[in-house]
C-alpha cells in the first residue's frame, strides 16, 4: 500500500501530482493551466489556453486565422489571412491598393483611388453619376452607359450607345433618333427632311411619299398601300383598292376573271364572273332564263340555265314523264303526262273518246275512256231503261236498251176496262181490252204515246198488249 507518488494507481486528473506529470488540477479541461495530459499548456499544443492564448491551431503557418504566437490573425496586422483576407498592408489607408477590410482595391468598393478613379460611390450601378462599368468615371454622353439620373449641372441622357453615329437609334448628343429630327435612322426611316409635314416628298412617318412604302397616303391619291408587288391581294401596285374591272383577278373578291372593264357580253361580266351557265348569275344576254349555280337538273332551273318546260327531257313538278319532245302517241304526251286512260287528258291518238280523270263509271265518260252507248253494260238513265251488255233482244232488255214489255213512263198508270187509269206494273203478260185509255205508254214494239189518253195503236193479241 502506500500513498503519494509511490502508489500503484497513478492516474492523470485525480488532482494528485504524480510521477511523470507536470501538473494535475483534477479536471479534464484543456483550456486552463493544466491539460488533460497533466502537462503545462504551451503555444502550439493545439489547445487554446484561455488565460494566455487567443487561439492555437497547432501549426507553423502565419497565413491562417491563428498566428504562430497564438494570437488571432486580424486585418491590418500586416500578415495576410488567406482564409478571410485578399491583402493586408498593415495600415488603415483607404486610398492604397489594400484599403480597409483587407480587400484588394477595386472600382466600386467605395474608396477613391485618385491615381485611376474619378469617383467611387461604392455600388455596381452603371446608370448613376459614377459609372462602375467605366472604371469609376463620371458619367458623360458617349460613354455607352445610359445615365438615368437628373442633375441640373449634367445634361440628361435619353440614350447612350457609346458611338459617334447619328444614323442609329441614339444620336451623338444622347437623344433618341426620331422622325423629323433631320437624321436618317438606317433600317427604320426611308427619309428624314427635318419636319413632320407630308406632301413634301418625305411624310410624317419618314417614308418616301410614293406608292409602295406600306403607308396609305390619301393626299397622294392612295386608297391603300401594302408595300408589296402583288396585284392580286386586294391592294394593287397602284395603291388602289381591288375592284372588278381593274384587270387583276382577285380571289379574295371571288373574281373568276377581270378583263379591265365591267361590260357584259364579252366573256367576263360586270361581277368579274366568267359568263357561262352555272356561275350563279342570271345572264340574259347569254340567253339564260335562270342560273342557280348548281348541277341539280330538277330544281326549277336546268343545268343549261333554262326554265323547265315539258319536252326538255327532265321530269319536273307536275310532270309524270318527259321524253324530250312535245309529241303525243309515244307514251308521254305533249303535257308530259303518261298516255294512259284516266289521266284526265283526252288523247284521241290512243283511241280515247273521252277522259274525265275519275273512277266514276256511271258518268258521261266510262273508265275505259269511251262514251256511253247502249250495250256497254251500264244503264244510263233517263235514256236507257236497261243495259245488259249486248245488242240482243228477247232477253228482257231490247237492243235499244228498253225493257221488252209494256211500260208506263209516268209511274205505271195502266188503263182498265172502263177507260180509267190505275197505277200498277205493266208487263207483257198484262191483259188489256180495246180500246184501252193509257197515258205516256210504251209497248214492246216501242210505239211511244206522247200524251194521252190514246188507244193502244198496236191492239191486243189474245188479251195481251203488243
Amino acid at each position: 500500500g502506500g500513498s503519494g507518488s509511490g502508489g500503484g494507481n497513478r492516474r492523470c486528473g485525480n488532482g494528485i501530482l504524480e510521477q511523470g506529470e507536470q501538473c494535475d488540477d483534477g479536471n479534464t479541461i484543456n483550456n486552463d493551466n493544466c491539460t488533460t495530459f497533466c502537462m503545462f499548456p504551451f503555444c502550439g499544443d493545439g489547445f487554446s489556453n484561455q488565460n494566455t492564448e487567443e487561439c492555437d491551431d497547432m501549426n507553423n503557418s502565419n497565413n491562417d486565422i491563428c498566428l504562430n504566437n497564438c494570437t488571432l490573425n486580424i486585418c491590418n496586422d500586416g500578415i495576410v489571412n488567406f482564409v478571410l483576407e485578399q491583402c493586408d498592408d498593415g495600415n488603415l489607408d483607404t486610398s492604397d491598393e489594400c484599403p480597409a477590410f483587407c480587400r484588394q482595391a477595386r472600382c466600386g468598393d467605395g474608396y477613391l483611388k485618385p491615381d485611376r478613379e474619378q469617383c467611387d460611390d461604392g455600388d455596381s450601378e452603371d446608370y448613376d453619376e459614377c459609372v462602375t462599368g467605366n472604371n469609376c468615371k463620371w458619367a458623360y454622353c458617349g460613354d455607352g452607359f445610359h445615365y438615368k439620373g437628373f442633375d441640373p449641372n449634367f445634361q440628361r441622357e435619353w440614350c447612350d450607345d457609346g458611338n459617334i453615329s447619328n444614323n442609329d437609334f441614339c444620336l451623338i448628343d444622347c437623344r433618341l433618333n426620331v422622325c423629323g429630327d433631320g437624321w436618317l435612322f438606317n433600317g427604320v426611316e426611308i427619309c428624314d427632311d427635318g419636319n413632320l409635314i407630308f406632301g413634301d416628298g418625305c411624310d410624317h412617318f419618314c417614308l418616301d411619299e410614293v406608292c409602295g412604302n406600306g403607308f396609305a397616303q390619301p393626299h397622294l391619291g392612295e386608297e391603300c398601300d401594302d408595300a408589296n408587288y402583288v396585284n392580286e391581294d386586294n391592294c394593287t401596285n397602284l395603291c388602289k383598292r381591288a375592284t372588278c374591272g381593274d384587270g387583276y383577278i382577285q380571289p379574295g373578291l371571288y373574281e373568276m376573271c377581270d378583263d379591265h372593264n365591267i361590260i357584259i357580253g364579252d366573256g367576263c361580266d360586270n361581277f368579274c364572273l366568267t359568263e357561262v351557265c352555272g356561275n350563279g348569275i342570271h345572264q340574259p344576254w347569254l340567253g339564260e332564263e335562270c342560273d342557280d349555280g348548281n348541277t341539280v337538273h330538277n330544281d326549277g332551273c336546268t343545268n343549261n340555265c333554262r326554265r323547265p318546260i315539258c319536252g326538255d327531257g327532265i321530269i319536273q313538278g307536275y310532270e309524270n314523264c318527259d321524253d324530250s319532245n312535245s309529241q303525243s302517241g309515244d307514251g308521254c304526251d305533249q303535257f308530259c303526262l303518261f298516255e294512259i286512260c284516266g289521266n284526265g287528258i283526252h288523247q284521241p291518238w290512243l283511241g280515247e273518246q273521252c277522259d274525265d280523270g275519275n273512277s266514276n263509271n256511271s258518268d258521261s265518260c266510262r273508265n275505259n275512256c269511251r262514251t256511253p252507248r247502249c250495250g256497254d253494260g251500264i244503264t244510263d238513265s233517263p235514256w236507257e231503261e236497261c243495259d245488259d251488255g249486248n245488242n240482243m233482244y228477247g232477253d228482257g232488255c231490247h237492243s235499244t236498251c228498253m225493257y221488252e214489255n209494256c211500260y208506263d213512263s209516268d209511274g205505271g198508270i195502266v188503263g182498265n176496262v172502263t177507260g180509267t187509269t190505275t197505277k200498277g206494273s205493266v208487263s207483257r203478260t198484262d191483259y188489256c181490252r180495246d180500246p184501252s185509255n193509257i197515258e205516256e205508254f210504251f209497248c214492246h214494239e216501242r210505239t211511244y204515246v206522247a200524251s194521252g189518253p190514246f188507244f193502244c195503236s198496236n191492239g191486243c193479241d189474245q188479251g195481251r198488249c203488243r
